[in-house]
Order: structure tokens, then sequence, then C-alpha cells
């Protein structure tokens, strides 16, 4: 595991009395002035210094992006002292390089070498980069700093020098490690400066980088249904109640134990709500709305075979289609029974085995039309050769709905739908209508 500061070079005014090009020197206060630096003029290093001696966290290797033009002298000139006139001429040397853009990797590399040990004992690698005006360009830039990361690896980002654009940059590119590599975001920093005051303030943006982690762990829920990595992101952010619940209620929605979610997912929601009005705001308040509504959306329905069949066409349109056929499977068995059973097996099988038997009993189930009993007939042959793992191909006698519908993709995806609609149907019918009573008193448990 290594410790890695990523920072850019930008283009600071040349000064027209000096004709030296520098940023303004400037004392930089973190955690509301708690800890101020000394005037320097790149943010970079009061940020080293603050991590080292306040966070306890020091940097094995600076990163620095700049492009050809950037200020690489202002960089070097860190490396000496103004008492050291050869390396005075050398900053002089390499001024002149940039102003006739003729910066090389050979000037990195000597850059480099220079700065080695001299900001916290940190080795210093320099990476030339475009001025990424083209998605090109922007893609070329984060695969070059991706290749010196690794799984594991800490990251702090500073965004205060560069171009503008440089900045997202920065955070897609700390993103992208994330998500690819594995590395790790230890914080994400911006140095304002306030030109009236000669003085900055170090701006964490930390927080707002995290946020990637959130609205994509919501995505994944409102394509899916299941909650993912929701419950830790509560629990990391301080949530103790609402991470449990979100748990157990994935727990649930996973083992498909939709009677006990139903009743788990209003409870979810609830703490949720008690989020709502935390001050100062939190990723987890902001976002604890959002997903009580969309936990409410989906459970708060009249009858449980109705939100199975959300969570159905959730999974279908994700491409999940053994669960969406079970859980269709099962939305149709459920949605002829009362509340009552609903999370008693045995009652469940005796409602599968009644639809199954070709009798009169079957026939009042499925009064309005022999489709019907087809639409039961195909989910049931289809889920039974998605979740089991079959190929109808070698079957003696291959059912030709469940043939067709598992020849590709899109012919599958088809069928789950038009499944999905009858079922939907079916669910309409019976939760309106329910079941003749002498047909329901042979389904239900005897008292």
């Amino acid at each position: 595991m290594t410790r890695r500061l990523i920072t850019f070079l930008g283009k600071p005014e040349y000064d027209r009395n000096t004709g030296e090009r520098r940023y303004k020197e400037a004392t930089y206060r973190f955690d509301g002035g708690q800890w101020v630096s000394p005037p320097t003029g790149f943010f970079s290093v009061a940020l080293l210094r603050w991590l080292e001696e306040v966070d306890g966290w020091q940097a094995k290797e600076i990163v620095v992006l700049g492009t050809r033009d950037s200020a690489w002298d202002a960089l070097f000139e860190l490396a000496g002292s103004e008492e050291d006139e050869a390396h005075l001429l050398d900053v002089m040397e390499l001024e002149e390089v940039i102003r006739a853009g003729d910066m090389t990797e050979a000037h990195l590399r000597r850059v480099e070498e220079a700065m080695g040990g001299v900001l916290g004992g940190a080795s210093v690698r320099c990476l030339l980069i475009s001025e990424a005006v083209e998605a090109a360009d922007q893609l070329d830039i984060l695969r070059t700093l991706a290749d010196g990361f690794c799984r594991e690896d800490e990251v702090v980002l500073d965004v205060t020098h560069g171009f503008r654009h440089f900045g997202v940059l920065g955070a897609q590119s700390v993103l992208l490690l994330q998500e690819v590599i594995g590395v790790r975001l230890h914080g994400a920093f911006y140095g304002l400066y306030r030109f009236e005051q000669r003085a900055g303030e170090a701006v964490h943006l930390t927080a707002l980088l995290n946020l990637s982690a959130w609205t994509e762990a919501l995505a994944i829920f409102r394509r899916t249904g299941l909650l993912g990595a929701l419950p830790e992101l509560f629990r990391e952010a301080g949530h103790p109640d609402a991470a449990s619940r979100l748990e157990q209620l994935a727990f649930l929605l996973m083992t498909q134990n939709m009677a006990r979610a139903r009743q788990d997912a209003e409870a979810a929601a609830q703490a949720l709500d008690r989020l709502r009005d935390l001050a100062p705001l939190t990723p987890a308040a902001l976002f604890a709305p959002q997903l009580a509504r969309e936990l409410r959306s989906v459970w708060r329905t009249d009858h449980l075979a109705t939100s199975m069949l959300a969570l159905a066409r959730q999974s279908i349109a994700c491409g999940d289609h053994a669960r969406a056929s079970s859980l269709l499977f099962e939305a149709l068995i459920l949605s002829p029974l009362p509340e009552a059973v609903w999370a008693d097996r045995h009652t469940r099988e005796r409602m599968r085995k009644a639809m199954w038997e070709r009798n009169d009993r079957q026939k009042r189930i499925f009064s309005t039309s022999a489709g019907e009993h087809m639409t039961f007939l195909h989910l049931s042959f289809l889920r039974n050769t998605l979740v089991h793992g079959s190929d109808p191909n070698q079957e003696e006698r291959p059912n030709p709905f469940v043939l067709r519908a598992t020849q590709s993709p899109a012919n599958l995806s088809r069928a789950l739908h038009q499944l999905a609609e009858q079922t939907a149907r079916l669910i309409e019918h019976f939760t309106a209508r329910g079941l003749p009573r002498d047909v329901l008193v042979t389904i239900m448990p005897s008292s």
C-alpha cells in the first residue's frame, strides 16, 4: 500500500514588474483556523504539512500533472534556496525552455530528481499531459494516471491549480482509481485563495467526492430493487439504526422472504425518515428521503403480489432473468391468498398444486379463459428451467414456449415481458375478486 498525493500544475500569470511567473504566496487555514500553514505559493506544500502534522498521513509519492507550459520552473525552484546561484540558473534555464514550448520528458525527469525528498520526504512523479480539450485526450489522462497505481493505495487529491476543468478530471481520476483498481480515497481538497486578504482556506471536498458511492448505490437499487452497498454507507455515516434495518431488509430480499420484507421495508423507511432533518446536512440526510420514497413506492401496495411484480420487472430490466421468473411465479401463486397466509409456505404450495392440477378446481381458479392457465404453465416451465439451469434442448419432450424463449437473450427478455404483463392482469383479477369460497377452503390451513 502506497500513499500518494495527486496534484495539478497550472499557469500563473507573469508578474509585470519582475517578469517572473509564480503563484502568490499565502497562508492557508485548515479546520476553521485551528491550523495555519506558513506562507507558500503552492497549496500542496501546505496540504502535505497539515496531513503529516495534524492528520497523521504522510505521502510517499507526489504525482504532479501539468502541460508543457505549466509552471514547472516554479515547482523546480522549491528544490533549492535563493542563495544557491547554480540552482537559480537552472530554474531560469528551465523557464526559457517552457517559454519556448520545448518541455520534454527529459526535463521532467530532472525536476523529479531535484524534488525527490524535498516535500515531506516524498518522491515526485511528473506527468506531462495535454490541455484535454477533446474527450479522447481527457480519457488518455485518466489512463496515464491509472497506470501507476495499485490496489489498496491511498490517495489525496488536490484540485487547486491547473485549468479549471482539470478539477473535474482529477475527481473522475479518483473515481476511476477507486472502482477499477481498488484505490482508497483519503481526502480531496481545494485551496481557496482570498486575494484581498492574501490568505487562503483549505476546502474539504472529500464528502462531495464520496457522493458518487451514494448515487451509484441508489441507482443500483432503482434498477434492481437490491440494496447493495446502502446499508454499509449508512453505517459508515454513523447511522446504525437505519443501517441495520436496511441490512435486514437486504437479507430478506436476497432470500426472497417477501412477506417479512414487506413489514421490514416500512420500518426501514421510518428509520430513514428520522434522518431527514439532520443538521448540518450530511450525505445520509440528503439521500434518506429519496430512498424512503423508493422503498414505499415498491412496498406500500394493496397486496404483496403487486410489490413482487414490481421487483420482477426491475429484474427483467437489469437482465436477472432467473430472479424475475421466480418472482413472477411466486407473485401469481400468492395473489389469490389473504394476507394472513402470505408467509405460510404450506398454503402457498397447496395453491400451486391447485393451479397445476387438471381438474374442476383448477378450472374454477382460472375461470376467465384457458389462456390464464396457460400463463401459469408457461411461467412454471420457464421458471424451473432458469432456476435449475436446465437445457430445454436436452429434454425428452421440450416445452415449445421455453424452447423459443431460451434461444437468445432477446427472446428471453421478450418472453418475460410478455409473462409479466399477463401476470399483472391475473394479479389484478385475483386481488380484486379472490377465489370462490369453496375453493379457498380447500387451500387455506385448517383451524
